[in-house]
């Protein structure tokens, strides 16, 4: 029986929702709420959810947010054993580089909005200035490199049980990425809810990815 073709029209739907939310973010009740007098799209809604800063939660979503970079630098040098050991780049999994592509979108929409600011932290920086928040960094860093992650674990887990336990520890991290972004008091609800649409569209991307690669190399 063939397998179907991957569709392409979930994460494009689901990208035209981040840019349209982006958007409605940048040109809807945008005040002057912010430090120093900055404007903040979304103003109202923003204002009613925002927490005050709140230690335990940064530290633990700094702490999730390291452990992403150490899963990252990880899957790299898997790849590189794999290449050293082949001594080819045919002798690398194929799905590893889907997951290398997908880091380097990641990065991209993470520069992006470093240069492109459409909110400013509620909170400044430790020397007064003022820093890009939307959408989350680290909300998506952390949803994307933790969920991509469970694709992985079929490759480098042969026990079933261990993958599922390990996805079931993968997913809990994830949440507790987004919610404890939210309460620690460092961005808007808007930052983190376009950071959430966004790792949801380029995961979506990934899974496409993912399947057109496994489809042709099943063959």
């Amino acid at each position: 029986m063939k397998k179907k073709k991957p569709s392409w029209i979930c994460p494009i739907i689901a990208m035209v929702i981040f840019i349209a939310c982006t958007l409605w973010i940048k040109m809807f009740d945008v005040k002057p709420i912010g430090p120093n007098g900055s404007s903040v799209g979304c103003a109202s809604l923003n204002l009613m959810l925002l927490h005050g800063y709140n230690k335990f939660w940064y530290s633990l979503t700094e702490f999730i947010g390291y452990i992403s970079i150490v899963i990252m630098l990880a899957m790299a040098c898997l790849g590189l054993v794999q290449l050293v050991k082949g001594k080819s780049f045919k002798a690398v999994n194929p799905a590893l580089y889907v997951l290398a592509g997908f880091y380097a979108v990641m990065v991209f929409f993470y520069a992006l909005f470093e240069v492109v600011v459409i909110n400013c932290r509620p909170i400044l920086e430790s020397d007064g200035s003022l820093e890009a928040s939307y959408p989350s960094s680290h909300t998506m860093l952390s949803l994307c490199v933790l969920i991509s992650l469970i694709y992985q674990l079929k490759y480098i887990i042969k026990k079933k049980s261990l993958q599922q336990y390990a996805s079931i520890a993968l997913v809990v991290l994830s949440l507790l990425a987004v919610v404890g972004r939210f309460l620690c008091g460092v961005h808007w609800f808007t930052d983190i809810l376009g950071g959430v649409i966004l790792s949801f569209a380029l995961l979506l991307f990934y899974d496409a990815a993912i399947k057109v690669v496994e489809a042709k190399f099943a063959k």
